[in-house]
């Protein structure tokens, strides 16, 4: 088993954590769903004052850590942010708490053909002077519940 490093971050505006709250309660009613389920967020600046947040969920533990920024968890599940293009917009939300969570990476098999799995959920919010707008969802999850 092979370990990587991130920088441990933190949430600079906790009603993010509202944001995440629905992504997770959703989540939790789609067949894919356990406890080690991944997350993944970008930022991106539409302008000075608009910034685009995508959340997507992840079930393929072979993920590539060579573009994040950093990491925390929430509900006990473990969400990679990764590099915008400009720093600044990660920052927008992110803190680095100079502290590392250490991540364990699985090999792939030897032969073992990735096969990218499309099922799980893409969430876009939008950030605007400090409210969250939700924009969209794609998803093959039909739970029901939204």
């Amino acid at each position: 088993m092979n370990y990587n490093k991130l920088q441990l971050l933190e949430v600079r505006d906790t009603g993010f954590y509202e944001v995440l709250d629905k992504v997770i309660d959703f989540e939790k009613g789609c067949i894919y769903y356990n406890s080690d389920l991944l997350f993944e967020i970008s930022i991106q600046s539409q302008n000075d004052s608009i910034f685009q947040i995508t959340i997507s969920s992840l079930g393929d533990k072979r993920y590539d850590l060579t573009r994040d920024f950093g990491c925390f968890t929430f509900r006990h599940h473990l969400f990679f942010v990764t590099n915008s293009r400009r720093k600044s917009d990660t920052e927008i939300l992110f803190k680095n708490t100079q502290k590392e969570h250490i991540i364990k990476l699985a090999k792939a098999k030897k032969g073992s053909l990735l096969i990218l799995d499309d099922s799980y959920t893409i969430w876009s919010f939008l950030y605007i002077n400090g409210v969250f707008i939700f924009d969209s969802k794609g998803s093959n999850c039909s739970n029901g519940t939204h």
